[in-house]
């Protein structure tokens, strides 16, 4: 079962604003278990309860001839085992693994009337567990790019150029984890 409750619209006239607020209850969840190099089965973790928000606020500004578009994005996922025993092991109540806590974007969009562009977008991953027992978690990181550019429109053909730096801070940090690995 999946309830959730929002409201998308704007505030403030320039001020646009998507929140909602969740909670889905599944039973008979799937979960990979590891049982040799590279070979997964799935094992069912039995009940469990992902509840959430999700928030999104954008904001349009002009200036003269350049838009300027700030955002900010942020989830919050309480997900937890509900009811999980496997091989006598009891993780009812414990994170759900291999999700995060806390994620939040933020950053700016500016556009020219003359077609120059360019972004800067900050991107939070929090801690999450990575063995159902939650014994061992992910360090949390912050990943900063920025990207220029320019755009044009010639008949049928657009032409786009840009250039863009990602991880500007030299972050070091795992994209993906691998779940319940030994």
């Amino acid at each position: 079962w999946n309830y959730e409750l929002g409201f998308k619209g704007n505030i403030f006239g320039q001020l646009f604003a998507n929140v909602s607020v969740y909670s889905m209850q599944i039973s008979n969840l799937l979960v990979a278990e590891r049982v040799g190099e590279d070979q997964f089965v799935g094992k069912n973790a039995g009940k469990t309860a992902n509840n959430g928000l999700e928030l999104n606020l954008n904001y349009v500004g002009q200036l003269k001839s350049i838009q300027i578009t700030p955002f900010a994005n942020y989830t919050f996922a309480a997900y937890k085992f509900v009811d999980f025993v496997d091989d006598g092991n009891d993780y009812s109540g414990n994170q759900l693994t291999g999700v995060p806590k806390h994620q939040f974007n933020v950053g700016t969009f500016v556009t020219s009337n003359l077609g120059f562009y360019g972004n800067a977008v900050y991107n939070f991953v929090g801690e999450m567990p990575m063995r159902d027992d939650n014994s061992k978690y992910s360090e949390s990181y912050g990943v900063l790019n920025f990207k220029l550019g320019w755009q044009k429109s010639i008949k049928k053909f657009n032409l786009n150029i840009y250039a863009g730096i990602n991880n500007v801070l030299n972050e070091n940090y795992a994209s993906m984890i691998l779940v319940n690995a030994p």
